[in-house]
């Protein structure tokens, strides 16, 4: 724990663990993301946006509860309670926030083309098209996972030793459940490397992505 909230911790692959940014300059409560350039950012607990770019962390204006970027190298955020929890992108020429129309959500993920979605406190998924939310399908999918290089997925029920089912979408409103091991969080990087964590807080990675393209059983994991 750092600052009654969390330390930021990047896995060095190479030592096979996890060590800490000592520049860190607050912890992190509400949320994590990482940019093109493999930079984090993140929102600390009095819901403030700090990101790290050319090595220096560095605060944004306004507040937010949820970020995510996307690969072409977007930055959306969902606001705070004051901004009435509705979706921004940022204007890096302006250094401003610009409102997307309306719409609360709980979190929110950005595809392989940049486009947003969201999934709401009621369950729903909505994707951003046409300048308007539309209805994406599976009720009750919380959280939403987007890879940089194709792919949007969700977890919902049923949740099986403490575990929610991961579903992939297949177009329009259709969900596709994929067999074998669940998850309470999911992170899909680069090579559609999958990252997944437990209802008991274990992490693994997932070593053959065209598998669960074809929605084969997803069981081929080993603990990180």
């Amino acid at each position: 724990m750092y600052d009654n909230a969390y330390m930021l911790k990047k896995f060095n692959p190479t030592l096979t663990k996890w060590e800490a940014d000592s520049t860190q300059p607050s912890g992190v409560r509400w949320d994590l993301a990482i940019d093109q350039q493999g930079n984090p950012a993140y929102v600390d607990k009095n819901e403030r946006i700090l990101w790290k770019r050319a090595g220096k962390w560095t605060r944004m204006k306004g507040c937010a509860v949820r970020i995510a970027f996307g690969p072409e190298g977007s930055f959306y955020k969902r606001g705070c309670f004051a901004e009435g929890n509705n979706i921004f992108k940022y204007n890096s020429g302006k250094r401003t926030w610009d409102p997307l129309p309306k719409q609360m959500a709980e979190d929110i993920v950005i595809d392989s083309e940049g486009t947003p979605w969201i999934n709401t406190w009621a369950g729903e998924v909505y994707r951003l098209s046409g300048g308007a939310w539309v209805k994406m399908g599976l009720r009750g999918a919380a959280p939403l996972a987007a890879g940089p290089e194709g792919g949007l997925y969700a977890l919902a029920a049923p949740v099986i030793n403490g575990d929610k089912t991961i579903y992939r979408w297949a177009g329009a409103t259709s969900w596709v459940p994929i067999k074998g091991r669940g998850a309470t969080e999911l992170s899909i990087g680069i090579n559609k490397k999958w990252y997944v964590v437990d209802s008991q807080q274990k992490i693994f990675r997932y070593f053959n992505p065209n598998c669960v393209e074809r929605t084969v059983p997803f069981y081929k994991v080993d603990e990180v």
